[in-house]
């Protein structure tokens, strides 16, 4: 027996046994499988991943904020002033953060801080290795004469500012197939659930037909 008959054979007694199968038991498995998939998709993206904890020091009234991973705009916000400091040196400081969740490995991250008024406007970048643990910290200081500086904590590694372009092509290269990987699985998810859909809408017509055969006659006047 050549392999192929054989598989044609197994895939046939498959088929037969899943149409024996009610539409109940079918969305039973299909949704069980769809859970399954979900879950393990999501620890897969949640072990390639790394946590940054991003925080902004600044004295802006208003401003605007925003940060970069790879060309790729994560966050957007406004800034404003948080708490005042009274006395004769007194002066007005905000303070901003925010937790963000991206792809372990080298990354190039980017701050851009501007007021409306254009009287502020600084752009900071820095190529930085990303590692699950432990948390990166990036601390955003803008300093009372026009400065913005990025301090950074717990990294392996810190390129320097304004990476050449070896360290680019190694950040996109590393970026790469864990941005594939996540294509691939949102494609996965997506069929799943139109799967799911269909299997529940097949089940939603055997309801309706077994409730319109077992219903008892009309009776008429």
């Amino acid at each position: 027996m050549h392999l192929r008959d054989y598989l044609g054979r197994v895939r046939e007694a498959l088929l037969r046994r899943w149409r024996s199968w009610s539409s109940a038991t079918r969305l039973s498995v299909v949704a069980t499988l769809f859970v399954m998939f979900t879950l393990c998709s999501y620890f897969v993206l949640r072990a390639e991943s790394a946590t940054l904890q991003f925080s902004v020091q600044h004295n802006f009234r208003s401003a605007k904020l925003n940060l970069f991973v790879d060309e790729r705009l994560v966050l957007a916000s406004d800034l404003s002033i948080t708490k005042k400091r009274l006395g004769i040196f007194g002066h007005a400081q905000g303070a901003f953060s925010r937790t963000i969740r991206i792809a372990a490995g080298q990354h190039r991250v980017r701050v851009h801080i501007w007021e409306p008024n254009g009287s502020f406007n600084q752009t900071r970048e820095n190529y930085a290795e990303f590692a699950r643990e432990p948390q990166a910290h990036l601390q955003v200081v803008c300093g009372s004469h026009g400065g913005m500086a990025l301090n950074w904590e717990n990294l392996p590694e810190l390129s320097q500012e304004y990476g050449t372009t070896p360290a680019s092509s190694k950040a996109a290269a590393s970026t790469l197939p864990k941005y594939l990987i996540s294509v691939f699985l949102s494609l996965l998810w997506t069929l799943g659930s139109a799967v799911v859909g269909f299997y529940l809408q097949e089940y939603m017509r055997s309801r309706r037909r077994t409730q319109a055969l077992g219903a008892p006659p009309q009776r008429t006047s």
